[in-house]
């Protein structure tokens, strides 16, 4: 198939990592594969790291003169190109979509995976509800959310969550070297957490629980990775040492390749008290055979099993979390049987080729119904 991907996004994020993600998974599958965004985002750059082709196209842009010369390109692109499909993964470029598959009769998907609830106005309710578009959404508490802003909204959908690359993550044992470089004796057990510093993602209650799960198992190393933004390393560092916890910690920047790092863990968490609409973390977590503890926050339950693929625990609860972790560290048994089930769990639902060929098939069933549509209605 000729596929467009639409991906507008300042950062590179879930949402972001999702639609590349996607598209990389489609391109290895055979199809024409082509990323249209902002050419100076994240996602655009990432697409074409990747060896995908690109179109720079200026979604963002309020400037009038911009949106008619873009919307004029995309529209040859799209028609030069003989796109069969056209997949839009953010509000910026939803509208700009919506307008070209109605004038060039192209089906139109549309993913949401983002956290925000859709604008309740006359225009965006046309945009979503009007045009004959098929959802997908990354999870059922994204549906929800558009549900509780518009009751009767009730399209074709399916809940597809993200998914990961097993050539990245996969179940490896633990490496020497790195336990060296970070100075963590062998016989002792890592529990990390990977998340950029943000309250969002809570390492405050991780460190608080840290304290609580020295108290009864002593040969433990804790991990931190992650770039600062609005929270910072020194600010974590004291909390740990006023808790008497400092000599607990390791505390690394943005790792790469991250599997990597992962690969030597013996538990994985994830705090957030927010966001987590796709929560590709969680996917690599279970791909490398990793137990997780996680809060039921939006996707989270629904990426992780309760008692199959790790533990559920409120969110902002040092207490549930230290009893979590250590529950998983006193039993071996318990957590060879749930890395067992991560392993299977993740070549059905989270590899990502598996992913993009759900995708496709919504593709290919959308135009057929499409191609359908336009033929009966050229016979009236």
């Amino acid at each position: 198939m000729n596929i467009l991907i639409t991906i507008s996004v300042r950062w590179w994020n879930a949402n972001a990592y999702y639609a590349v993600s996607v598209a990389e998974a489609l391109m290895e599958l055979g199809h024409n594969v082509y990323v249209a965004g902002d050419p100076d985002y994240p996602p655009t750059l990432e697409a074409m790291k990747s060896g995908l082709p690109t179109l720079p196209i200026r979604f963002s842009s309020l400037n009038p003169f911009i949106f008619v010369r873009d919307m004029v390109k995309l529209y040859r692109f799209l028609k030069n190109r003989q796109i069969e499909i056209i997949n839009a993964h953010r509000p910026e470029d939803h509208l700009w979509t919506v307008l070209l598959s109605r004038i060039l009769k192209i089906p139109l998907v549309r993913t949401v995976g983002d956290v925000r609830s859709p604008h309740n106005n006359f225009l965006n309710r046309w945009l979503h509800i009007k045009p004959k578009v098929f959802f997908i959404f990354s999870s059922d508490s994204s549906k929800i959310r558009y549900n509780s802003v518009w009751p009767a909204f009730n399209p074709d959908f399916s809940i597809i969550p993200g998914g990961v690359s097993s050539k990245l993550f996969h179940p490896a044992p633990k490496n020497p070297q790195l336990l060296k470089q970070f100075h963590i004796p062998e016989e002792h057990y890592v529990v990390g957490i990977v998340a950029r510093l943000s309250p969002i993602k809570d390492h405050v209650t991780f460190i608080t629980a840290s304290a609580l799960i020295v108290d009864k198992i002593k040969n433990v190393i804790f991990i931190i990775s992650g770039s600062e933004e609005e929270v910072f390393v020194k600010d974590l560092k004291a909390l740990a040492n006023s808790l008497n916890v400092l000599d607990h910690f390791r505390f690394i920047d943005r790792f790469n390749p991250v599997g990597d790092l992962i690969s030597i863990f013996d538990i994985g968490v994830i705090a957030s008290k927010g966001s987590e609409v796709i929560a590709r973390i969680a996917m690599e977590y279970i791909a490398s055979g990793i137990p997780v503890v996680a809060t039921d926050v939006n996707v989270l339950p629904e990426v992780i099993v309760h008692d199959r693929n790790g533990i559920i625990i409120g969110p902002d609860s040092a207490y549930e979390m230290a009893e979590a972790v250590v529950k998983l560290l006193g039993d071996v048994d318990l957590r060879s049987q749930i890395s067992k089930n991560n392993q299977e769990d993740f070549a059905h639902k989270f590899d990502i080729l598996m992913v993009a060929k759900s995708i496709c098939s919504i593709y290919k069933d959308v135009t057929k119904k499409n191609n359908m549509n336009v033929r009966s209605n050229a016979h009236r």
